[in-house]
């Protein structure tokens, strides 16, 4: 059996041990998870913003 025919048929078994209602609940449940966690600070605009302020000044500072 050649590998994607076995990672097929791997991945064949796997789905068939779920049915597709409880699918759909852990598929709801996780982007539920998602929703709620917090938005990581330094990849907001405000705060990409400040640090290119920080650079820009960096770089003024540094050119005497």
């Amino acid at each position: 059996m050649e590998m994607p025919d076995l990672l097929q048929s791997e991945e064949q078994k796997r789905w068939r041990q779920w049915d597709a209602g409880e699918r759909w609940r852990v598929i709801q449940q996780t982007i539920n998870w998602a929703e709620r966690q917090a938005t990581v600070q330094r990849n907001t605009p405000a705060a990409c913003l400040r640090e290119q302020r920080r650079k820009l000044a960096q770089l003024s500072g540094g050119q005497h």
